[in-house]
């Protein structure tokens, strides 16, 4: 019986997602707590991954001693690849200077409205915190646009580097914006529509924060 690395990748990934599913089935009908949903869909994916690879080398010898050299050669020239990409430099661009430029703004801007309507002085101190935690978030990831090692991920392309630095800038104005749309608009005057508008705003903030693992798999 043969079972090529296509096949085992498409059984690897039809298990994951159903696997996912049935998670979330089960924290939906609170079946499972949400503290194990994470926890159980990583240890459930090693396992998977783990019990294909553990029959493809059974079943299909030739085609799994394969794959595993395949995966060794690309390990290796990531790693190659990833030398490299760390001895460039990442210079200052004006479109760099421009996204500092208006996080700064939006920064400053922020924390004049905060002191002058007193937000800090709200008895409810977790918005003031949220506002701290924003801001720091915002200033972090300006910086380490310039850092290798803080990227996020491991860069073995020139255009993941750039994607990586394109993905800290944009998280960086969107915490900036997030702030000021805290401070311009405290939560009792929100309406549905502003709250819907910046529910979709923070789920667009996460993907951006979650695309590292997309950007990783672009090779040219």
């Amino acid at each position: 019986m043969k079972m090529s690395k296509k096949t085992a990748s498409v059984i690897i990934w039809v298990c994951i997602i159903a696997l996912v599913a049935v998670l979330f089935y089960l924290d939906w009908t609170k079946v499972l707590n949400n503290d194990w949903l994470m926890p159980l869909g990583f240890i459930g994916a090693i396992a998977i991954i783990g019990g294909v690879m553990f029959i493809q080398s059974r079943i299909d010898p030739e085609s799994h001693k394969a794959w595993r050299a395949e995966l060794l050669k690309e390990a290796e020239e990531d790693e190659k690849a990833e030398k490299e990409i760390k001895s460039l430099q990442i210079r200052r661009t004006m479109g760099g200077t421009i996204c500092e430029f208006i996080t700064l703004i939006m920064l400053i801007v922020s924390w004049m409205l905060i002191f002058h309507k007193q937000l800090f002085a709200d008895a409810d101190a977790s918005i003031f915190k949220i506002n701290i935690l924003f801001t720091i978030g915002a200033i972090w990831f300006l910086v380490t646009a310039y850092f290798h090692k803080v990227m996020g991920f491991k860069p073995t392309t020139t255009k993941q580097l750039q994607l990586g630095i394109y993905r800290k800038r944009a998280l960086a104005i969107g915490c900036a914006i997030f702030l000021i749309i805290g401070t311009l608009f405290p939560h009792t005057e929100l309406s549905k529509a502003a709250e819907g508008l910046l529910f979709a705003f923070a789920l667009s903030l996460l993907l951006i924060f979650a695309s590292k693992f997309f950007i990783n798999l672009i090779k040219k």
